[in-house]
């Protein structure tokens, strides 16, 4: 969600931090806690704490302050950062262990505090799972399909390298749009990206340079990249000389990319498609 100053003014702030604590109650605990220990007899470090906390709502968290600054400054994307300084979780755990372990404080409030705080632990909230999140099936905490297109792609360039389409000492590279890119890094390091994560950052950053004056490797990356991510219309044979020149083995892209035409279009070999993922062999010219 997309909140600004200049349509919210003044509510700016309490805006920020319901849209931080969610359908949650951690902020209220929060300042609970922090006035229990502000205020409590042998308060010692907690009360440094509370004047930093104090001055805190006084100037960052004021909305009479907070409110013109962000908008002179233009930091309404960037204002919920300030909620990190805040030790909420440092702040609520401390005071409750508190309570709990006060032997001078009476047997029956620590033992309903107790219980009050397995009650907030066990009921309130959803699992994560709730969202639509599926847990993971494998020790990589990666999508099954990864390493199912990942086996097909190796069984499939052992074979080819047996029958000598490929060196012997050749490794395997793959161009994949984008939300591959870091999933296959992550499960097996040993398949090189034709275009990796930050290759893609560095070619954004000079997307203003004339392809021209750029190096051949960069020239070729940034035309796969404009083809493979940007879906745009090379013409000719730009995008399929772009992947034999770059040594691209393998392309994996959706079965509904609009770069599908553009693989299609390319000298190439459909040789798996598994779930909602196509996986081609590029044939070299």
């Amino acid at each position: 969600m997309e909140i600004s100053v200049q349509e919210l003014g003044w509510g700016f702030v309490r805006t920020c931090f319901k849209l931080y604590q969610n359908s949650g109650i951690f902020v209220y605990l929060f300042l609970i806690a922090m006035f229990f220990l502000f205020l409590r007899k042998k308060a010692g470090w907690e009360r440094p704490l509370g004047y930093f906390i104090i001055l805190l709502f006084l100037t960052v968290f004021n909305p009479l302050i907070s409110a013109k600054v962000v908008e002179k400054l233009n930091m309404s994307f960037e204002f919920y950062r300030f909620i990190w300084i805040l030790p909420i979780s440092v702040v609520i755990a401390y005071s409750l262990t508190f309570v709990l372990f006060d032997k001078e404080r009476k047997a029956w409030i620590r033992y309903g505090f107790l219980c009050a705080c397995l009650l907030l632990i066990l009921f309130p909230g959803k699992t994560i799972l709730a969202k639509g999140l599926e847990q993971a099936e494998n020790l990589y905490k990666i999508p099954k399909e990864v390493i199912q297109v990942c086996d097909i792609i190796k069984n499939d360039f052992d074979e080819q390298k047996k029958a000598g389409l490929y060196l012997p000492d050749e490794r395997i590279r793959v161009a994949a749009e984008f939300e591959w890119i870091v999933l296959l890094n992550q499960y097996d390091p040993s398949i090189e990206l034709t275009l990796t994560y930050g290759r893609v950052s560095s070619l954004r950053a000079i997307e203003d340079r004339d392809i021209s004056e750029l190096p051949v490797d960069l020239q070729v990356r940034r035309q796969i990249m404009h083809g493979m991510l940007d879906y745009e219309e090379l013409g000719g044979t730009v995008f399929s000389d772009a992947i034999n020149v770059s040594r691209t083995h393998y392309i994996i892209i959706r079965t509904d990319s609009q770069a599908r035409p553009f693989v299609e279009g390319c000298s190439v070999l459909k040789i798996s498609e598994i779930s909602d993922y196509i996986v081609y062999r590029v044939i070299p010219y």
